[in-house]
């Protein structure tokens, strides 16, 4: 069994994985169920969910391992300590424990809308980029069909 590991492709992110997580991604972007029940069943959606919380702390909150301001980001005041130091652990490319994996499944589920509206964001970032570069190769596929 893989325990949560930050190395995405260290075996944490099975076929089956995968398959859900297309499976939950809904036509109108992620939403708290379907983010839920990917993190449900791939160890990988919840490193990277650890990950992604720790990411939204403040520079002071990370340093201290406590939530300092109430933004609604990041990892709530009960949650900052242990979820920054799952967070270094996995940055240090350590393997959670098998408890310390349990737990981590159970807070992230509590960010599971938090975590939709990150990734619905980064999926439009994505979105853009790649319109941005078809249009760029199409411009550029047409200066080459004009000369």
């Amino acid at each position: 069994m893989c325990y949560i590991s930050g190395v995405a492709d260290a075996g944490c992110f099975s076929q089956e994985g995968f398959e859900m997580a297309k499976l939950m991604k809904c036509e109108g972007g992620w939403n708290g169920a379907s983010i839920k029940a990917l993190l449900l069943v791939s160890d990988g959606a919840v490193a990277r969910a650890v990950t992604v919380l720790a990411g939204e702390q403040t520079s002071d909150e990370i340093k201290g391992k406590h939530t300092w301001h109430d933004n609604k980001v990041g990892f709530n005041k009960m949650d900052a300590e242990f979820g920054t130091s799952l967070a270094e652990r996995l940055a240090k490319g350590k393997s959670l424990t098998e408890k310390q994996a349990k737990a981590a499944r159970r807070m992230v589920i509590k960010y599971r809308v938090q975590l939709a509206n990150k990734a619905n964001a980064a999926l439009a970032v994505a979105v853009a980029t790649g319109l941005a570069n078809i249009a760029a190769l199409a411009a550029s596929d047409e200066a080459a069909n004009a000369a």
